[in-house]
């Protein structure tokens, strides 16, 4: 043992004698055709809450008493979120490799000091690339996105894909990916994340996408980036075959700062696990889209607001989806309306929204969802838990942000949603169902302690609309408040 730790000394000492300081977050080993960087970082969320059941476990389906659900895994009433990344990059004249550690878990004794989740501190992201010249090819499970720019309606996370990317001019550059969502029977089914080899063809899910990023300038500094996108989703496990298209656009004109995403999806899948099993196909065609605008007065002061349409299932029986279902949804992170610890983006399984999502995807899967929820009977969303069915969102909000001084910054918003058809809900639950789904409130205050600290705070209070006291007999205020403290190099 003694042995094993002088030799080590010996390499760590070798090895801080032969490297040197690259500028902020970065150290690079001596090389001639290699440039080594590391980092990392460490997000702690102290998070309380109450109410996030809305007041009755008895009639809120899957949801435990006391609950939020994040990539950490279940918060009770009060945990404490860590997410402990260290990330690496090498570069050489043609080639790229990139990937992330991380063990992201709610502390305890179990998963920490090497205990729990700790021993399984693996490759979060991923990519390696090589430069043909007339395309770079890359491969891996680092975030991709369509519309992440946008409203995250269709696609942005970090599955496994291989692809190609390029530039046609200055201005205009293009990517191409395959994407293995699932590629197994288990996976595709949400369940198990370790399962075997593929076994199964007709329960993979993949997908197929092509975008492309257009920079325009008017001129005065007035410039605007497009990016229409295209995307094919083989979702065997949901029997669907969906074709989506949209486009998001986002600048600056003036002091104004448009944002905006509108996306189509169309296919068919299999609807023998609807409530009318006799119909053997249904035709899917759905729109969504987001309009938002940011009045840069100064940067202490930028007040906002916009909002979403996503369409719903105004008929169960009528042998059409209407209902929008994604590839993803990534709502949690987009620009105007997301906030990593406001209360709608955690999982509050009550309300039907799932994490990172921003509507109501999974009402009208039953009375399961969320934990015992394998499958929903729709054609795609986060672990394909989305609803044909689901109500779809109309949401109007506002609010100011602005970056102080010493540091400082905040976001104020406010919004309020209603669903945008609840006729197939009304026929799936066999009851009256209100239109209205809630009022929402995010108060977010961070320091900034130079480069590599920070301490902020976040809460969220959400007041559930009448659609939920008529589903499940719920009305009380929900409230959750994160501490935010960063590290980072």
């Amino acid at each position: 043992m003694k042995k094993i730790l002088l030799l080590s000394v010996v390499l760590l000492f070798a090895l801080s004698t032969s490297v040197m300081a690259m500028g902020e977050g970065a150290v690079t080993p001596k090389s001639k055709d290699t440039n080594i960087q590391i980092g990392g970082s460490a997000h702690v969320y102290p998070t309380f809450h109450n109410n996030t059941n809305f007041g009755d476990e008895s009639t809120a389906p899957g949801q435990v008493e006391g609950q939020l659900t994040d990539e950490s895994g279940t918060i009770g009433e009060f945990a404490t979120r860590a997410e402990i990344r260290l990330m690496f990059w090498a570069k050489g004249d043609k080639w790229s490799y990139f990937s992330i550690l991380e063990n992201d878990a709610n502390m305890s004794q179990p998963t920490g000091d090497r205990g729990g989740n700790s021993v399984n501190f693996g490759i979060e992201k991923f990519e390696t690339s090589y430069n043909f010249g007339w395309a770079t090819m890359i491969f891996g499970w680092n975030t991709k996105w369509l519309d992440l720019m946008g409203a995250g309606f269709v696609y942005t996370d970090d599955h496994p894909y291989i692809g190609l990317k390029g530039k046609i001019n200055d201005t205009v550059s293009w990517e191409a990916l395959y994407l293995s969502i699932y590629e197994n029977d288990a996976d595709a089914q949400g369940g198990n994340f370790n399962a075997g080899p593929l076994n199964s063809e007709n329960l993979d899910w993949r997908c197929f996408t092509f975008k492309l990023d257009i920079d325009s300038d008017f001129g005065d500094g007035n410039k605007m980036h497009f990016t229409p996108f295209a995307a094919f989703s083989d979702n065997g496990a949901a029997e669907a075959d969906v074709f989506y298209a949209g486009l998001v656009g986002y600048g600056k004109l003036g002091i104004v700062s448009p944002r905006f995403e509108i996306a189509f999806a169309t296919g068919e899948m299999n609807d023998a696990t609807g409530v009318d099993p006799t119909e053997d196909n249904s035709d899917i065609f759905s729109f969504a889209a987001s309009l938002a605008f940011d009045f840069n007065i100064c940067k202490a002061f930028v007040p906002f607001i916009g909002g979403y349409y996503i369409q719903g299932d105004e008929d169960a029986y009528d042998g059409d989806v209407d209902a929008w279902n994604g590839i993803t949804n990534i709502g949690r992170y987009t620009k105007t309306f997301g906030n990593e610890n406001s209360f709608l983006y955690r999982s509050p399984f009550s309300t039907g929204v799932p994490i990172y999502g921003n509507f109501a995807s999974m009402l009208g899967n039953g009375t399961t969802m969320g934990p015992g929820l394998t499958k929903g009977n729709g054609y795609g969303e986060f672990h394909n838990w989305g609803s044909q069915y689901n109500p779809g969102l109309i949401q109007i909000g506002g609010g100011i942000k602005g970056t102080l001084d010493d540091g400082y910054s905040y976001k104020i918003m406010a919004y309020y949603m209603m669903f945008e058809e609840e006729g197939a809900l009304e026929d799936v639950y066999g009851k009256n169902i209100d239109d209205e789904m809630g009022y929402a409130l995010d108060i977010t205050l961070t320091k900034k302690f130079g480069k590599h600290f920070s301490l902020g705070n976040v809460l969220s209070i959400y007041e559930p609309g009448d659609a939920y006291d008529d589903m499940w007999g719920v009305d009380e205020t929900a409230v959750v408040d994160t501490v935010e403290i960063k590290w980072m190099f």
